[in-house]
C-alpha cells in the first residue's frame, strides 16, 4: 500500500456488498465518504442491521435514518436480511407509521429473514394493520412488542416460512399469553405451518387445555424444533384427569428431533405439556428441559421422568 493503491476499492461488488452486510447499517452509511465507488454501496447492501436508538442525539433522528435507510434503497436491489432492533429509552416517536412502513418496504424487497423487535419504556406495543403478512421468499419472522387481531397470526400468504418467533406479542387486545382467547378466536382461523421447521413458543401457549401446543403439533407437519418457555402458570388453569388421546392426525412426531423445554420452577403444568408430547408419538428421549428452579425439584422431575435437565 506504499503507492497509495486502494485495492479494497478494487474488489468485485458483491465481494464489498457481503463486508458490508455484516455491519451494522449505520457504519454501512458511513463508508460513503471513502471514495468515488462507495458513495452508493450502501443502497444495494442486502442486509439492513440497526440496534436501537441509542448513541443518537434524538430518537426521532434514529427513526430518520431508519426511514432513510429503507427509502433510499436502489430501485431492485434485493434484501436478504432486515434486522430492526428497535430498543428506546422512551416512546418509538411516530410508531405505528413508521413501524408499519418499514414492514412493507422490508417485504416489497423480498426479504428473506425479518426480524422487527419493539422495546419502549414504559412497554407500548406497535398496532399492526388488520391484514396478514403477504411474502413468497419469507423464510424467518421474528416479531417483538406488536399488536394485532387474529391476522397476526395468518401465515398463509408466507409459504416459505419455516422458522418463526413471536415475544410479548398482544393478540385481540389480550397479550398473547392469554391462550383460551388466542387459541379458540386466532390459531382455528389459520391454515397449516406446511414448511415451519423451528418453533419458539413462549408462555402464552399454556392454556388451561394445552389446546394451542396439540394444534402445533397438528398443523405442522415438518416441525424439527419446539421451544416451550413456560415463565408463569395462568390462574385458570384447568386440572385434567386421566391421560391425553392423541390427535386424529399428529404429523409432528415424524420430523421432531427435540424439543426444549425451559422454566423456572418445575409445575404440573410441565407433566401435563410431556403428557401431550408423549401421547403425540415424541418419546421423552427427544425431550429436553432447562430449569432455573431449585435443585430439588430437578432432582423430582429427573428421577420420576429420567428426563435429562440442564440447569440454566
Amino acid at each position: 500500500m506504499a503507492s497509495g493503491a486502494d485495492r479494497i476499492s478494487d474488489l468485485p461488488e458483491d465481494v464489498l456488498h457481503h463486508v458490508l452486510s455484516l455491519l451494522p447499517s449505520r457504519d454501512a452509511v458511513r463508508t460513503c465518504v471513502l471514495a468515488q465507488r462507495w458513495r452508493d454501496l450502501w443502497r444495494s447492501v442486502p442486509a439492513v442491521r440497526v440496534a436501537g436508538a441509542r448513541g443518537w442525539a434524538r430518537a426521532d433522528a434514529f427513526v430518520l435514518f431508519v426511514d432513510r435507510l429503507l427509502r433510499l434503497r436502489r430501485g431492485r436491489a434485493a434484501l436478504d436480511t432486515c434486522d430492526l432492533d428497535l430498543r428506546f429509552d422512551g416512546p418509538f416517536p411516530g410508531g405505528e407509521r413508521h413501524g408499519n412502513r418499514w414492514i412493507r418496504r422490508a417485504l416489497r424487497r423480498q426479504v428473506r429473514v425479518l426480524r422487527f423487535l419493539l422495546s419502549t419504556v414504559p412497554r407500548v406495543p406497535l398496532p399492526l394493520p388488520d391484514s396478514p403478512l403477504v411474502s413468497d421468499s419469507l423464510t424467518t419472522l421474528e416479531l417483538k412488542g406488536v399488536l394485532g387481531n387474529n391476522q397476526v397470526l395468518d401465515f398463509s400468504s408466507c409459504p416459505s416460512l419455516v422458522d418463526l418467533k413471536m415475544e410479548d406479542c398482544y393478540v385481540g387486545g389480550l397479550e398473547m399469553w392469554s391462550p383460551t382467547y388466542l387459541f379458540n378466536r386466532d390459531l382455528k382461523c389459520c391454515s397449516t405451518f406446511s414448511k415451519l421447521k423451528n418453533l419458539v413458543l413462549n408462555a402464552w401457549f399454556v392454556a388451561p387445555d394445552i389446546s394451542a401446543l396439540t394444534w402445533f403439533l397438528q398443523y405442522a407437519p415438518l416441525l424439527e424444533r419446539l421451544t416451550l418457555k413456560v415463565s408463569e402458570v395462568p390462574n385458570n388453569l384447568v386440572e385434567t384427569e386421566g391421560s391425553y388421546s392423541q390427535l386424529e392426525q399428529s404429523f409432528a412426531a415424524s420430523h421432531l428431533q427435540i424439543v426444549e423445554i425451559k422454566c423456572k420452577e418445575v409445575h404440573g403444568i410441565i407433566l401435563k405439556i410431556l403428557e401431550v408430547l408423549n401421547a403425540n408419538g415424541i418419546p421423552l428421549e427427544k425431550i429436553s428441559i432447562r430449569c432455573s428452579g431449585r435443585a430439588s425439584q430437578k432432582l423430582l422431575l429427573t428421577t420420576a421422568l429420567k428426563l435429562p435437565i440442564t440447569p440454566d
